[in-house]
């Protein structure tokens, strides 16, 4: 595979000279895509727990950085990665039509031309080489700025686990605390049942009796 001929497909195709034209051939050449914005900086803590996650630290580790990041900071990163893969998609548009363009004059004239071996076949097999090379370098782009998104929403969900943890520990607090008042409430039931030997005061003892025996059913096997 030979180098693409710049100079010869200029002078084969005027309408390169145009400032996308051109943009055009110097990434097919290899030069660098179209940098786009850095975006801010995100927060320190995001930051910790964003290098946590890609240095695939222990867990335990990941969630003690994540506990001094806010659910905010969290969608100003992903707001920020979004935008950044999306400021790509805006710079690289120009140049992707520019090239489809491109290809649809070199297979026009290369249909023209009626030789397989001629200048415009050449020139289109040269682009479209050159093409396979750039499409590459702009898949590893995207690849990079799509982990970025990805690796924020990982630590959302990591995010969400944690707060469902510490609700579900706080559930089984509020379980505890209303078992004990049911525990007072039979106690005192029996106090009563026990001094004024009232059948309804019995019934309202064994009731919660068995209610405090449901609620231990319940978290020891369900």
């Amino acid at each position: 595979m030979r180098p693409l001929d710049a100079a010869a497909l200029r002078k084969a195709d005027a309408d390169l000279e145009s400032p996308v034209g051109q943009q055009m051939l110097a990434v097919l050449e290899g030069g660098a895509l179209p940098a786009i914005p850095s975006g801010p900086a995100p927060d320190a803590n995001v930051k910790a727990a964003l290098e946590g996650l890609e240095s695939a630290k222990p867990e335990p580790e990941i969630v003690a950085r994540l506990a001094h990041v806010p659910d905010a900071a969290l969608d100003r990163a992903l707001g920020a990665a979004r935008d950044r893969a999306q400021a790509l998609d805006v710079a690289l548009g120009p140049i992707n039509r520019s090239l489809e363009e491109l290809e649809s004059r070199l297979v026009r004239r290369a249909a023209a031309e009626g030789s397989r071996a001629g200048p415009a076949a050449s020139l289109r097999r040269d682009v479209t080489v050159a093409r396979l090379r750039y499409t590459a370098r702009r898949y590893d782009t995207e690849a990079r700025l799509n982990q970025a998104i990805a690796n924020v929403y990982e630590l959302q969900v990591r995010q969400s686990n944690i707060e469902a943890e510490r609700l579900h520990a706080r559930s089984q607090r509020f379980f505890f605390g209303m078992l004990a008042a049911q525990a007072g409430v039979i106690v005192a039931t029996f106090a009563i049942a026990a001094r004024q030997r009232t059948a309804l005061w019995w019934v309202a003892a064994a009731a919660g009796l068995v209610a405090v025996a449901y609620a231990i059913y319940v978290y020891l096997v369900v």
